[in-house]
């Protein structure tokens, strides 16, 4: 009889921004080496109580933060299962943080109580782990790489498919091109890279703007409003809610991609980009440590995200190159999900016995 890991997430769907998009070949990697793995919807996995898959499971790893999340955290730990807790950034919100009564009382049904039975809290870098440890909420907090596929046939979990320059994205941008690809939304930083483009002035002449992600609180009418004061029109284009072709495409005629998060979050449009050998400026709120030196990391602040912006533009194409070139190659060695895969099982099957033991 295999070992199971139900995995549980918010959806499954490959939305721009979605865990998903990378999370399916940490499951290829594990069935290969014997380890059943299976994903559940959070709202699925209560609305049928759980189930055979929660009954047929050995361990329990949840992904984020949100209300489905939760609750099925609440299912698992009622049935005795032991579980996993990778927050991707959902628990370092600012909603979680400060001090005080109303503090506390925010973070506990922010986080919701059933998580922090959790045997292990996974993080996704150091900033997260090190935020954490410093509001003490878990006993234990780990780094664990959150990866992606990374050979040289393979692009989004895809194999045997290549990225084409002559792929068109139906985005009507000539030029080249800034990318953002996830959620509109403030904490996403794209009005810190439109301000920046802005003010680098010549420094950014034949570059445009593509943000493409979805916008579920209409945010892209704010932002469409200040490009038309900016006198900007021209160059910001929005892709809206890009499925998984058309983020690939985007991705083949991109020359840069940014991650412009002010908060602690899994963004894997770095690890996309990365894949599509497209040189990627991240802050470090969102920056996988391990490509801290092979792409170009920030603070999350204006002057900082601006600096990193000017820092890509201004390079050569051979430059440009080169880098994407170096941050693929580095990403293959340390966080293709090949290489992560037996500490995963490891990790899972060591969560088993100690729930056995205790």
């Amino acid at each position: 009889m295999s070992f199971r890991v139900l995995h549980v997430l918010e959806s499954w769907s490959f939305n721009a921004g979605s865990p998903a998009i990378s999370l399916q070949g940490l499951l290829n990697e594990l069935n290969r080496r014997g380890v059943s793995a299976e994903v559940q919807c959070g709202k699925d996995l209560t609305a049928t109580a759980g189930g055979d898959a929660l009954h047929a499971a050995d361990v329990i790893h949840l992904y984020g933060n949100n209300h489905s999340v939760r609750k099925a955290a609440a299912l698992v730990a009622k049935a005795g299962k032991p579980f996993l807790v990778s927050p991707l950034g959902g628990w370092s919100d600012e909603s979680a943080s400060g001090s005080g009564l109303w503090a506390r009382i925010q973070g506990l049904f922010h986080h919701g109580r059933s998580l922090h039975r959790a045997a292990s809290v996974l993080t996704l870098n150091h900033c997260e782990l090190e935020d954490l440890r410093s509001r003490n909420v878990h006993a234990k907090i780990m780094h664990m790489p959150y990866g992606n596929s990374f050979g040289d046939d393979e692009r989004y979990g895809v194999k045997g498919e290549r990225f084409d320059d002559d792929l068109r994205s139906g985005v009507d941008a000539s030029g080249r091109i800034i990318l953002m690809l996830g959620p509109l939304n403030p904490s996403s930083g794209c009005v810190a890279v439109l301000r920046a483009v802005a003010e680098l002035g010549p420094t950014a002449d034949g570059w445009n703007v593509v943000l493409a992600g979805a916008d579920p609180g209409n945010f892209r009418a704010k932002l469409q409003a200040a490009a038309l004061r900016k006198g900007a029109t021209g160059r910001v284009h929005f892709a809206d809610a890009p499925d998984v072709e058309t983020q690939r495409k985007l991705l083949s005629r991109a020359s840069v991609v940014i991650s412009a998060a002010s908060r602690i979050q899994f963004d894997p449009s770095i690890l996309s980009a990365v894949a599509a050998r497209v040189p990627v400026a991240a802050t470090r709120l969102t920056a996988p440590d391990e490509l801290a030196e092979v792409i170009t990391v920030c603070d999350p602040t204006r002057e900082g995200i601006r600096r990193s912006i000017a820092s890509l533009l201004t390079m050569s194409d051979e430059e440009r190159t080169k880098r994407a070139e170096r941050a693929f190659e580095t990403a293959r060695r340390t966080l293709d999900w090949s290489k992560l895969a037996d500490s995963y099982a490891a990790l899972y099957k060591e969560t088993a016995r100690a729930s056995v033991r205790g």
